[in-house]
């Protein structure tokens, strides 16, 4: 089984041919649907599925939601692999709008901040987030991004991050506008493996066969 985790402002369907190439390499999948009411209510929500899976279960986290499985897969001795896709691999007390901001992350500039939450610029969306994919279909795509609450940014962990005691493969997405490849890379470091993948911040959809096939090949 694997469990997906999907970043900010996103939802599950972003792993929709993610799970579709999984389902055809005999691999269960499931996404999980972050509430995105704060970062505790996005641990629940991901630990619950983490713990619903079983055995053996490889949890596959993209961007902000690196954040979310650090959290959701602590002392679970069922977690066999954690990859972490374009994701924020981190140490207590490291914030990824720091990172961003250390390594000059083009996301910042691109966020949008009203009364009631923190959004994506869709005029900005394609180079941040899609940019392997033409006009129209990355208009469709950033149409599709959620708002976050203001408190979005507000995460702690209780303790130290799963990704220290279990087995981790960083994915650096090596043409990402979003989180900038020197600090995937910076990241990247503190993993088991590293994997690299020449596509945009979103390979669920740029390249969902390799990357499904990826995950599948980590099956026990």
């Amino acid at each position: 089984m694997v469990v997906l985790i999907h970043g900010a402002w996103f939802d599950p369907s972003c792993w929709d041919a993610v799970i579709a190439e999984l389902g055809r390499l005999g691999t269960t999948a499931v996404a999980v649907e972050l509430p995105f009411t704060g970062f505790d209510a996005d641990v629940a929500a991901a630990r619950e599925a983490i713990e619903a899976a079983g055995p053996n279960v490889i949890v596959a986290a993209h961007s902000y939601g690196g954040c979310v499985a650090s959290a959701a897969a602590r002392d679970n001795p069922d977690v066999a692999r954690l990859v972490y896709v374009a994701a924020f691999l981190t140490e207590p007390g490291e914030h990824p709008f720091t990172i961003l901001a250390d390594y000059h992350g083009e996301l910042l500039d691109a966020l949008v901040i009203t009364d009631t939450g923190v959004g994506v610029d869709p005029d900005r969306a394609r180079e941040v987030f899609f940019g392997d994919r033409d006009d129209e279909h990355a208009a469709q795509l950033a149409a599709r991004l959620r708002s976050m609450p203001l408190n979005a940014a507000e995460m702690t962990y209780a303790g130290d991050p799963a990704w220290k005691s279990t087995t981790t493969t960083y994915v650096v997405c090596t043409a990402d506008r979003a989180i900038p490849v020197q600090a995937q890379r910076w990241m990247a470091a503190r993993a088991d493996e590293v994997v690299d993948l020449p596509t945009d911040h979103s390979p669920f959809h740029s390249r969902p066969r390799e990357l499904a096939t990826f995950l599948a090949s980590h099956r026990r």
